[in-house]
């Protein structure tokens, strides 16, 4: 893997993070979603970053579940464990707010993710249906037990 820290986003990220969502996501997070989220605080950002910024993974909890609404590499870093790094720490910070699942969505024909999510133990919960744009797709709905993968 590269050398690459990850660490918690600031609103100086946002710029950066909001591009890299644009170039990876049909159904993009914009500037203002980033910074709600910042701004939230029953939510978390993390940021991978060698000199400039390489992925972004975003965290919403309550009580003891959570979503991952986002999560994105630029397409010049996919396949280098990025995505890996980011998912430990998403992982580490749910439970270090009490999340004991951890649910997202993902596109039925992102095997990548899938494989990514699969390591993380989500297994698929079910299916949303044309849940995507840009083209259409079904989205299938993954859940992890986080109290089960230490």
């Amino acid at each position: 893997m590269r050398n690459v820290t990850i660490r918690p986003a600031t609103e100086a990220d946002i710029a950066q993070i909001a591009q890299i969502s644009q170039s990876s996501m049909t159904s993009a997070w914009k500037e203002e979603d980033f910074r709600g989220a910042l701004s939230n605080p029953q939510a978390k950002v993390w940021v991978a970053q060698e000199e400039e910024i390489l992925g972004y993974c975003v965290l919403y909890f309550a009580a003891d579940e959570g979503e991952l609404p986002s999560i994105a590499v630029t397409a010049q870093a996919r396949g280098q464990g990025i995505g890996k790094a980011l998912m430990e720490a998403l992982i580490k910070g749910c439970r270090s707010v009490g999340v004991t699942r951890l649910f997202l969505e993902v596109r039925c024909s992102n095997e990548p993710a899938h494989r990514l999510y699969e390591t993380f133990g989500f297994l698929v919960a079910g299916t949303r249906r044309n849940f995507y744009n840009h083209p259409v797709e079904d989205a299938d709905v993954m859940v992890a037990s986080l109290s089960d993968h230490e």
